[in-house]
């Protein structure tokens, strides 16, 4: 799997200390509500090195934060605000592409775009999926996460 960005990595924790704050609580309450210990949570804060499985729990302890949001990968922190962005009538304002892109990277592939705008995904070594059906998968994904957010399903 690859590597998280320190971007990604800042995000997580700038969104979890956001989250302590709005929710008033504090590292050890945060510890408690996700079943860590602690002194655990707060060498993953202090380090920076929020896992992913860290981010789930807190989604799951606080059902009403997005995800995405608290993985790094969205700006939309509450998932009734995201579910309202992609209920939107203009395609546009739908998921980005970038986003499914990113989840894509997220699952350990390699994403490339050539100069015409081609998309493969490669698992290192070769070709996953030439362009025409990266271009499916992509759309079929977001049609999945519409469907889920829309039928309130978690994802």
């Amino acid at each position: 799997m690859s590597e998280k960005s320190s971007k990604q990595e800042t995000a997580r924790l700038s969104n979890i200390k956001k989250l302590l704050k709005l929710e008033d609580i504090t590292q050890k309450d945060l510890a408690y509500a996700i079943d860590r210990e602690p002194q655990n949570l707060n060498r993953d804060i202090v380090h920076d090195k929020i896992s992913d499985k860290t981010c789930i729990k807190i989604a799951e302890a606080f059902p009403e934060y997005n995800h995405l949001w608290l993985l790094g990968y969205s700006d939309i922190m509450l998932k009734k605000e995201y579910a309202k962005s992609l209920n939107r009538e203009d395609e546009s304002d739908h998921i980005p592409v970038d986003s499914v892109i990113n989840l894509i990277k997220f699952a350990g592939y390699d994403v490339h775009i050539n100069k015409k705008g081609d998309i493969t995904i490669s698992d290192g070594e070769e070709i996953v999926c030439d362009s025409i059906k990266t271009k499916k998968i992509i759309n079929l994904i977001i049609d999945y996460v519409n469907f889920a957010i829309e039928h309130q399903r978690c994802i």
